[in-house]
Parts: structure tokens; C-alpha cells; sequence
């Protein structure tokens, strides 16, 4: 299985992965950073098809909060007069002045 982002220098050995929503556990058994894999073991039966989620609970990924995707999809959107934007999985939203530079007071804003 492969994934969008090397997440070996961020995990450990023992450390839980959850893909489907959870219905497949994997547990690391090892990490080899060099040729970023992570070499793991399921935990339960599950069949996989493509472009499921991966979630590692409790590791802290040094991730930009927008990727430059999400600032040019925002550029689109209020070019074309968007008036609402709502951003979600933001709990480490840092609190700066982004969107006084490129949103106008005009467009709401959510944060979830």
C-alpha cells in the first residue's frame, strides 16, 4: 500500500494505523526510514480497494495548514464570488492573518 506522504520519520514501532475508517488495524512492527516503509502487521481481515483513508491517531504530522491546492482553490472560488469558505480538520489552525490578506470581509468564514 502506498501513501501520498512519508510518514516513516514520524512513527514508531508499535504504533497503531487505521485504514477504512478503522476496519483494518495495522500495527508497525517496523520502521525502515531509509527506503520510507513502514513494515506492519493486520491485525484483522479486511478488504481494501483503492483511495482509502489512513489515519494514525495520536502522531503529529509537521504539515502545512493549506497546500498550495488549497490556496488556489480558494483563489478560484473568490474569483468566480464565493462567499463562503469553511475549513475543517483545523485543531492546530494557526491563529495568523492569512485570511485578511486573501479573503474579503465580505465572504464567511467557518472553522470546524
Amino acid at each position: 500500500m502506498t501513501i501520498s506522504f512519508d510518514v516513516s520519520p514520524h512513527i514508531d514501532p508499535a504504533t497503531k494505523i487505521l485504514v477504512d475508517d478503522g476496519k483494518l488495524e495495522l500495527e508497525v512492527i517496523r520502521v525502515d526510514a531509509q527506503q520510507q516503509q513502514l513494515i506492519v502487521r493486520a491485525m484483522n481481515d479486511h478488504t481494501l480497494i483503492a483511495n482509502k483513508r489512513v489515519n494514525i491517531p495520536g502522531v503529529d504530522f509537521n504539515l502545512p495548514f493549506m497546500s498550495s491546492r488549497d490556496q488556489s482553490d480558494i483563489a478560484f472560488g473568490l474569483r468566480h464570488g464565493v462567499n463562503f469558505i469553511a475549513l475543517s480538520l483545523s485543531e492546530k489552525l494557526p491563529m495568523s492573518s492569512w485570511h485578511v490578506n486573501y479573503v474579503p470581509s465580505t465572504t464567511a468564514l467557518m472553522f470546524s
